[in-house]
């Protein structure tokens, strides 16, 4: 099912950013992204319109909107 994301679900969003990013990017320090954690979690996803993939109760995957025009990133 995809629905848009819950305030309370962020905890797990980031969680699930930071596996992904530091997956997707393995020539970039994971230092890198620790540092952009909280620029992430305080800015960006509150900014955008935030739809998550959600399978047997668990979110699986999740995508960012930023001004209702541009894909800030899709994770999973």
């Amino acid at each position: 099912m995809i629905r848009r994301s819950q305030p309370h679900e962020l905890d797990e969003l980031m969680a699930l950013w930071l596996q992904s990013t530091t997956e997707a990017h393995p020539f970039i320090s994971q230092e890198y992204w620790l540092e952009s954690e909280e620029l992430v979690r305080n800015s960006y996803i509150p900014q955008s319109q935030t739809w998550v993939c959600v399978r047997k109760g668990k979110i699986t995957g999740f995508i960012s909107v930023l001004e209702k025009r541009f894909i800030g990133g899709s994770f999973r």
